[in-house]
């Protein structure tokens, strides 16, 4: 690289060398892992709000919706759900876990259930 030949340029090419370096049109080529660029890092990951929560399963129910042309009142019928079960209400935050709660409930038929635990 660049680094290493700056340093040892041979006699039989420092007039090419001089030639490259004052063209206007140069490439240079490096290892950027041979300088440590260490540096920190904070991540902070923040889940859903409550209202966050409402407004995800009404979209998402709402876009399901429009897919399918139904009408549907699944979102209600989640949230009171989610509402009345402060576990699985507090995994519902996590939005990723959410997303899962929202397409299993999708893609079953509940009608028959008349007892969820």
């Amino acid at each position: 690289g660049y680094d290493e030949f700056a340093q040892n340029i041979p006699e039989q090419l420092e007039d090419v060398f001089k030639h490259v370096r004052e063209a206007q049109h140069n490439i240079l080529t490096s290892r950027p892992y041979a300088i440590k660029s260490s540096y920190d890092v904070k991540l902070e990951i923040t889940g859903f709000t409550n209202d966050n929560i409402v407004k995800y399963v009404e979209q998402f129910f709402d876009q399901i919706t429009k897919e399918t042309n139904n009408d549907s009142s699944e979102t209600q019928k989640l949230l009171r759900l989610l509402k009345s079960n402060s576990s699985i209400w507090g995994v519902a935050h996590i939005p990723v876990n959410l997303e899962l709660i929202c397409s299993l409930w999708s893609n079953n038929d509940w009608t028959e259930t008349t007892v969820l635990t």
